[in-house]
C-alpha cells in the first residue's frame, strides 16, 4: 500500500465574482446580469485524504510490455524496470457511504473514450501519449483497463481493492465480475459460412446453414466487462451495481440484434467483508440508490433502472423503481422477481428517463415522498423532475406502488425543443426551504445528434450499400473529411450554437407537489439561446430566442460563464452551505490539442494505431500504402460490426466512415493523420471556445469547479476552479458523509504522472 499522501488545500477567492459577466458562445447577445456580491469572499479548506494507486505498468504507446494486474499493483507491487505507474482508476463514479466506510466503483480511462463518444472526436486522435495521459483505444489484446470496486476507510486511510484475495468468497466474486461471457445469458451467434462452403448451405446473408437449412449457432464467447455507476447499502449489506451492454439474448445474433443493458448487483456483508452473490437485471443503466427510514420504523432501500443509449443500447429498457425485500441472512431471495427485489413503481414512471439523483422530502401534510432528477427517455419525455405519491408508512411495495407526477421538464426551458430532448437533469439537493437542481449536457450526444437525426433521414440505400439521405443537415453530417475554411466554419457554428453548458434551477419545497414551471426559478442559465430553424431545400439558419420560462437568470450565465462545465455533478448541504461540484468536459482537450504541457511523450501520437495485435506506424509511408491500409481497416471494422450484430448495410456504412477516420496514413501523399482531422472536429471547436473564454486563467479552463451557496439570496461563490489544486482533476463527482464529515471524490483525466487518478478530499472548514 502506497504511503498516504496528504496536503492541506486552502482555496480562496480574493476578487469579487459577479457571475454572468462572461459571454458564452451559445448566448453571445444576452444582456449582462448584475448581481450582488458578498463583501467578504468565502474561503474554504480541504484536505486530501486519499489518492488512487496504480493498477498497471506503462512502458509506452502500444508497447506489448504494458501490463494490467489489478490485484498486485493495487497492493503495492513495484514497477518493472523501464515502466511508470499506470493509474486507470480515474472516476469515483459509483459510491455509497456506510457508518464508517465509502464503497465505490472506479471508472477507468474515461477521458480516453468520452471525447470520441460524446464530442465526435475522430478515433485517430484518441491514440496518443503525453506526460499525463495515454490513450490507445484500439489497443493490443489485454491492454484495455476494466472498472474496479473499492472500500475506503477515511478513519485509517486504508483503501481495499475488492478482489479474490481481499474478501471472503472472493474467488467467486472475481469470476462473476471479471469473467462474464455472453454465453452465460444465452447469447447465440450465427456462424459466417467459411470459404468453400456449398451454396446450398449458405443463407442469402452469408450465414452457415446445417443440412436441414437451419442456421448454425455457437455460444457467444465474448467477454463483456462491467462498469459501475450506482451503489447502495442497507442493514449491514452493501450493494454494488455492475452493468454492461450485450446483444439481445432473445434474438439470434446474426448482424441485426439490438443491444440491451445487462446488470449484476453484487452483494457484500461489510462486517465480515464477505461476498454473498448477485442478482440479475436488464436495465440499460442504473445510477442511483437511496436508503430511507419509513414512518413505521422500518428501513427501505430503493434504486432505479431505466433506458439509455449512451453505450450503444437500443434504449428500450423500462424505467422502474425497485426495492430490496430480502434479509441480511438471505439477501437474494424473495420478492416478486424472486431475487430479493420488488418493482414498486407503477406505469406512470415508464415515460420518464433513468434517475440521475434522488432525495426524500416531506410534503405539506407531513408525508414522505421521493423527488428525482431524470434523464430524457429515448421514446418518451424530455428530462424532468418527477416526484412520487405519498409514501405509505411501511414504504412502497409491490402491492402499493408509487405513482408519479412532475413540475418541470427541460423542454419547458430551452427554446430549441428538439435539441432539448438531448439534455439530462442531474444533481439536486435541498437547502433552506428550496430544492436546487442542475442539468447535464452530454456533448454531441445531446442537441447536436438529436438535431442531425431529425434533419438528415436515411430514405434508402445505393447499390454499393451507401445510404441515401435527405435533409438540411446531411451535408454537415458528412463533411468531417473536408478541411476547407467554409465547411469548418459552418460545422463550428452548428456545434457551438447547439452546445449547452449546465443550468441551475430551484423551487420552494412547499411548491413541489402540484407545482409547475411557473414555480421554478432560473439561477444560472441563458435568458436567450440559439434555436435551429430548418429552411428545407434552402438549408437552415439559427435564431436567438428567449428561454421558454421567460426569465432572466437570477445570478448568472450557464456553466458559470464556462462552456466546458456541462454537468451538475454532485450537490449537498453541509455546514450551513450548499456545495455544487461540476464536471469540465474540456480538461483533456488541452493535452490533445496543445501537445500536452511538456509535449507529446511518444512521437507517433495521433499517427499510430493498433488493430488487434498489429501496430501500424505510418510515418513517411507512401499514399498507395495508405489506401491499402484504409481498405484493411474497412475489412476489419466491417467484420467487427457484423459480429456485433449490425445489418450488412449499416456495417458497410459505419466501416466506410471509420476506415477514413481511423486511417492515419495519407491516401493522397499529403497531410499526416492529425492534420487531416483535427480542425473540422467538434471537440476542437469546444476547446477553442473555452480557451478564448479563459485566456486570462488557463488552468481554470481545464479544472473542475466547486461552487458554494452561503444563503438563498446571494449568488454562488466559485471557491475552486483548479480541481483542489490538482489540474488533472476535472470534476467533483460524488460526495459522501462519514461520521459527520464531508468527503468529495474526484474525477481525473490523467492516468500517468504523480497527479493521476481519482482522489478523496475532506472538508475542513471556512473563514466564516
Amino acid at each position: 500500500m502506497m504511503t498516504m499522501m496528504k496536503k492541506l488545500l486552502a482555496v480562496s477567492i480574493t476578487t469579487a465574482l459577479t457571475l454572468g459577466m462572461t459571454a458564452c458562445s451559445s448566448d453571445d447577445d444576452t444582456e449582462t446580469v448584475e448581481v450582488p456580491v458578498p463583501a467578504a469572499p468565502l474561503e474554504v479548506s480541504f484536505e486530501r485524504t486519499y489518492k488512487a494507486t496504480p493498477d498497471g505498468a506503462w512502458f509506452g504507446l502500444h508497447d506489448e510490455r504494458n501490463e494490467l494486474n489489478y490485484q498486485e499493483y493495487n497492493d503495492g507491487r513495484p514497477m518493472p524496470n523501464g515502466a511508470e505507474p499506470w493509474v486507470n482508476s480515474q472516476y469515483v463514479l459509483a459510491s455509497t457511504a456506510t457508518e464508517t466506510k465509502i464503497w465505490y466503483g472506479a471508472a477507468t480511462s474515461v477521458y480516453c473514450y468520452w471525447p470520441m463518444v460524446s464530442m465526435a472526436m475522430p478515433m485517430a486522435l484518441m491514440n496518443y501519449e503525453t506526460e499525463r495521459q495515454a490513450c490507445q483505444l484500439m489497443a493490443p489484446t489485454g491492454q484495455m483497463p476494466d472498472a474496479q470496486a473499492f472500500v475506503y476507510d477515511p478513519a485509517t486511510g486504508e483503501n481495499i481493492h475488492i478482489n479474490d484475495k481481499t474478501v471472503k468468497n472472493g474467488d467467486q466474486y472475481w469470476a462473476d465480475m471479471m469473467d462474464f461471457h455472453g454465453k452465460e445469458i444465452g447469447i447465440k451467434n450465427a456462424v459466417k459460412a467459411p470459404e468453400g462452403t456449398p451454396e446450398e448451405l449458405i443463407d442469402p446473408d452469408g450465414w452457415l446453414l446445417d443440412e436441414n437449412g437451419t442456421l448454425v449457432l455457437e455460444d457467444d464467447q465474448t467477454r463483456y466487462p462491467f462498469s459501475f455507476r450506482g451503489n447502495g447499502e442497507s442493514q449491514g449489506l452493501v450493494f454494488v451495481m455492475g452493468y454492461l451492454t450485450t446483444p439481445d439474448p432473445d434474438v439470434v445474433n446474426q448482424g441485426e440484434s439490438d443491444k440491451i443493458g445487462y446488470n449484476r448487483l453484487f452483494v457484500f456483508n461489510e462486517e465480515k467483508m464477505e461476498y454473498l452473490g448477485y442478482s440479475e437485471f436488464t436495465y440499460d443503466t442504473v445510477r442511483r440508490f437511496i436508503t430511507v427510514d419509513h414512518k413505521d420504523g422500518s428501513e427501505g432501500m430503493y434504486w432505479f433502472g431505466g433506458p439509455d443509449q449512451s453505450g450503444g443500447q437500443a434504449g428500450v429498457a423500462k424505467n422502474q423503481m425497485l426495492r430490496w425485500v430480502g434479509t441480511p441472512e438471505e439477501p437474494l431471495k424473495g420478492g416478486s422477481l424472486g431475487n430479493g427485489f420488488d418493482i414498486v413503481s407503477d406505469d406512470t414512471f415508464l415515460d420518464y428517463g433513468v434517475v440521475g439523483d434522488v432525495d426524500m422530502f416531506q410534503d405539506a401534510d407531513g408525508d414522505n415522498r421521493l423527488i428525482m432528477s431524470s434523464w430524457y427517455n429515448p421514446t418518451g419525455n424530455a428530462a424532468a423532475k418527477p416526484y412520487t405519491s405519498k409514501m405509505p408508512d411501511a414504504g412502497f411495495t409491490a402491492e402499493n406502488k408509487a405513482s408519479y407526477n412532475d413540475f418541470f421538464r427541460y423542454d419547458q426551458y430551452d427554446p430549441d425543443t428538439v435539441g432539448a430532448h438531448g439534455s439530462k437533469l442531474a444533481a439536486q439537493a435541498f437547502y433552506d426551504g428550496y430544492l436546487y437542481f442542475g442539468s447535464y449536457h452530454q456533448g454531441t450526444s445531446g442537441a447536436y445528434n438529436h438535431l442531425i437525426k431529425k434533419h438528415c433521414v436515411t430514405v434508402g440505400f445505393n447499390d454499393d450499400g451507401t445510404p441515401i439521405e435527405e435533409g438540411s443537415l446531411c451535408d454537415l453530417k458528412n463533411s468531417v473529411q473536408q478541411q476547407d475554411e467554409l465547411t469548418i466554419a459552418k460545422h463550428d457554428e452548428f456545434m457551438m450554437k447547439t452546445w449547452r453548458a449546465l443550468s441551475l434551477f430551484r423551487i420552494k419545497t412547499e411548491d413541489i407537489v402540484n407545482g409547475d414551471i411557473d414555480d421554478v426559478e432560473l439561477l444560472y442559465g441563458n435568458e436567450q439561446d440559439w434555436v435551429f430553424v430548418d429552411d428545407g431545400k434552402d438549408g437552415y439558419h439559427f435564431e436567438m430566442q428567449p428561454n421558454l420560462m421567460g426569465q432572466k437568470p437570477l445570478f448568472g450565465k450557464e456553466g458559470f460563464g464556462h462552456e466546458g462545465l456541462v454537468y451538475a455533478f454532485t450537490m449537498t448541504e453541509h455546514d450551513g452551505k450548499l456545495f455544487l461540484g461540476t464536471w469540465n468536459a474540456t480538461a483533456g482537450l488541452y493535452d490533445i490539442f496543445e501537445n500536452g504541457i511538456e509535449g507529446y511523450k511518444h512521437p507517433d501520437s495521433h499517427n499510430k494505431i493498433a488493430l488487434g495485435d498489429e501496430v501500424l506506424n505510418p510515418n513517411d509511408i507512401a499514399a498507395q500504402i495508405g489506401k491499402d491500409t484504409e481498405k484493411g481497416i474497412y475489412d476489419d471494422m466491417y467484420a467487427k460490426f457484423i459480429a456485433d450484430g449490425m445489418t450488412e448495410e449499416e456495417a458497410h456504412k459505419q466501416a466506410l466512415v471509420m476506415s477514413k477516420l481511423l486511417n492515419p496514413i495519407p491516401t493522397d501523399g499529403g497531410m499526416i493523420g492529425e492534420e487531416r482531422v483535427v480542425h473540422n472536429n467538434p471537440a476542437y471547436f469546444l476547446y477553442k471556445a473555452v480557451k478564448e473564454q479563459n485566456q486570462a486563467d488557463d488552468l481554470a479552463g481545464r479544472g473542475g469547479w466547486l461552487a458554494v451557496f452561503e444563503d438563498t439570496k446571494s449568488p454562488a461563490t466559485i471557491v475552486d476552479k483548479y480541481g483542489f489544486g490538482n489540474s488533472c482533476n476535472n470534476g467533483i463527482r460524488n460526495y459522501s458523509k462519514v461520521d459527520g464529515e464531508l468527503y468529495f471524490g474526484t474525477t481525473s483525466y490523467c492516468n500517468l504522472g504523480e497527479e493521476a487518478g481519482l482522489e478523496f478530499y475532506k472538508y475542513t472548514g471556512d473563514n466564516r
